[in-house]
């Protein structure tokens, strides 16, 4: 039993589609003319990647490559800020003042974005004055 498109009859090319409610079997030139959608089956290749067996590392792994993409934009913005922003010296700040900031900025139970947002200052300021490195300009009054 020959099979043959479901409209126009050609036996070559055919490719299992969906029209309407129903799953019909029409050749390629009919698919794309009348725009139906087709039904792709997995290769053998697909079925066993998806059939192997997958240790837990293995498994975290591969959702953390997936959730850890690096963003170019947003690392070029955290070196171009990073490289504005040069640490400077304050004699009339406290000893252990990086400490004070983080401890009050943890009580208040928010983070660094918070904080940076509430004082109009980058994140990455915040960060660094939580590391004892104070940019040179005057930011560190907002603090």
């Amino acid at each position: 039993m020959a099979q043959e498109c479901f409209l126009c009859g050609d036996e070559n090319d055919l490719i299992e589609v969906v029209t309407g409610a129903n799953i019909s079997i029409v050749c390629l030139k009919c698919a794309e003319k009348n725009s139906f959608p087709r039904i792709n089956h997995p290769t053998n290749e697909q079925i066993s990647r998806a059939n192997r067996f997958l240790g837990v590392n293995e498994r975290l792994m591969n959702e953390m490559r997936r959730i850890h993409k690096p963003d170019k934009v947003n690392n070029e913005l955290k070196k171009i800020v990073a490289e504005n922003i040069k640490p400077g010296e304050y004699k009339d700040l406290v000893d252990n003042f990086h400490w004070n900031i983080q401890q009050a900025r943890r009580f208040r139970k928010i983070s660094q974005k918070q904080l940076g947002e509430s004082i109009a200052e980058p994140e990455i300021v915040i960060a660094m004055a939580e590391k004892a490195n104070l940019p040179v300009n005057k930011s560190s009054c907002k603090l």
